[in-house]
This record gives C-alpha cells, structure tokens and sequence, in this order.
C-alpha cells in the first residue's frame, strides 16, 4: 500500500463553514475534500 502525500492539512474555513484538505492523487493530480459545517442542512 502506498500513501497519499497531503498538499495540506485538514482545516476549518470559517468564512464557508468547511473543513478542507488538499492531497495529489498517484498521477499527480490535486484532489480537495471538503465537508460543510453549514447548520442549514440535514444531518
């Protein structure tokens, strides 16, 4: 198994109420997962 360098670490973005990170997949392509924290939406 081989690992997946972060581009950057989780973190909170409160202007959009998301945590985010950035990693580079295995050819190199910028990837960005994201959660929102927005209280407006269903659980």
């Amino acid at each position: 198994m081989s690992l997946v360098p972060f581009e950057k670490e989780s973190a909170f973005n409160p202007d959009y109420k998301i945590y985010h990170c950035s990693l580079r997949d295995p050819n190199g392509y910028l990837v960005e997962i994201q959660r929102f924290e927005d209280e407006r939406w269903p659980g």
